[in-house]
Parts: C-alpha cells; sequence; structure tokens
C-alpha cells in the first residue's frame, strides 16, 4: 500500500511538474514599437519577440510617411525591401498565423501581395494567399494557417513595391520535441510501476 501511494503521488508531481514545463499555446500580436528605429531604411535582420524578421526592417511612420503615413497602432511598422519578400520567422517551435494589418505603398496604385506559410525559413510552403490592396491599413485574416515556422509576403504586382505589416496576431504553440519528452517520461513511469507490481 505504501509503494502504491508513493507511485501515485510521484505520477501525479511528475504530471503537475510536466505541466508547468511545457509551455502552452498562448496568442499574441507582434508590433514593432519596442524596436529601436529613426530612419526609413531596411535594417534586418530584427527580433521581436520569439520572432525574427527577415529582408525587412522596422520603421518608423514618420520618417515614412511617403510610403505608409501612420502606423496600424502605435507609431513602427515593418517594412519588406522593395525588391523582395520579406518573412517573419520563430526562434523555436510552431505558430499559427491568425491575421494581421497591411498597407501598400502609397505612392503605387492597387498592390497584389502574396502571403506563404512555411513549414521552415525558404522550406515547404503549406498555405498561399493573394490578396489585393486598396488604399489604407487593412485587415487580412488566415483561417487554418497552422503548424508555420515562417511567413513571407511579396508584393507581386507592382513586383518592386514597399508593404507595411502592423500587429501580427499570432498563436506560438509549444515545441514538439517538449512534447514527446513529457510522454516518454509518463511512459517510463508508468512501465515502472507495473514493474514493481
Amino acid at each position: 500500500m505504501i509503494k502504491r501511494t508513493f507511485s501515485l503521488r510521484l505520477l501525479a508531481a511528475t504530471l503537475l511538474a510536466g505541466a508547468t514545463i511545457v509551455p502552452s499555446a498562448h496568442a499574441s500580436v507582434v508590433d514593432f514599437d519596442a524596436v529601436p528605429t529613426g530612419a526609413c531604411s531596411i535594417s534586418g535582420p530584427v527580433v521581436v519577440d520569439r520572432f525574427r524578421l527577415d529582408n525587412a526592417g522596422v520603421n518608423e511612420a514618420a520618417q515614412c510617411d511617403w510610403i505608409a503615413p501612420t502606423a496600424h497602432s502605435g507609431s513602427n511598422y515593418a517594412l519588406n525591401a522593395n525588391d523582395q519578400a520579406g518573412s517573419l520567422t520563430i526562434n523555436g517551435g510552431y505558430f499559427s498565423l491568425n491575421s494581421l494589418f497591411i498597407h501598400r505603398d502609397d505612392n503605387e496604385s492597387a498592390t497584389t501581395v502574396r502571403f506563404q506559410g512555411l513549414k521552415s525559413f525558404n522550406g515547404d510552403v503549406l498555405f498561399s494567399q493573394d490578396v489585393v490592396l486598396g488604399a489604407g491599413w487593412q485587415e487580412v485574416t488566415f483561417a487554418g494557417w497552422s503548424g508555420l515556422t515562417s511567413f513571407s509576403w511579396d508584393p507581386i504586382s507592382p513586383t518592386e513595391s514597399n508593404v507595411a505589416l502592423d500587429d501580427i496576431n499570432v498563436t506560438a504553440v509549444p515545441e514538439p520535441g517538449s512534447l514527446a519528452l513529457l510522454a516518454l517520461g509518463l511512459a517510463g513511469l508508468l512501465a515502472r510501476r507495473r514493474s514493481t507490481k
């Protein structure tokens, strides 16, 4: 009876410890207001929260007012290099892309942007969506875009155009390795419990 009580307590303690070690999925908004900037330039890569911004830079709206005169919120936004696709990559784990706000270059007329959800940077394309942008900030939603390590945005018409992003709504999820280790530990405990009976 004492061994069984001890085993149950050990199992409960392990489950509790595992729940605190394994990060849970959480929604967050990636904005760029905490990134120091003062110019209108592409100075990437830039790290924001758990994400890395490539082929793009963080710009203060007041310095780039001929492209997008305001940020969607705050004062900064991300801006791709005008001849390249910008990308946002998570540093470890996966994420779901829920929505974002986008603004075309005010010097252009309607601009078509191709979004791609990637399994790895420059890797397998899981999702793709083309969006035609009018004037001002507009929200783009992404239904079911999960399991991503990166997403890119690329102006495809005109091909050389700056496109600003702000307030990117993502849900980061735990790395599969952490979950696998927890499952392996639980399986070991159960096997040990059965062998002591």
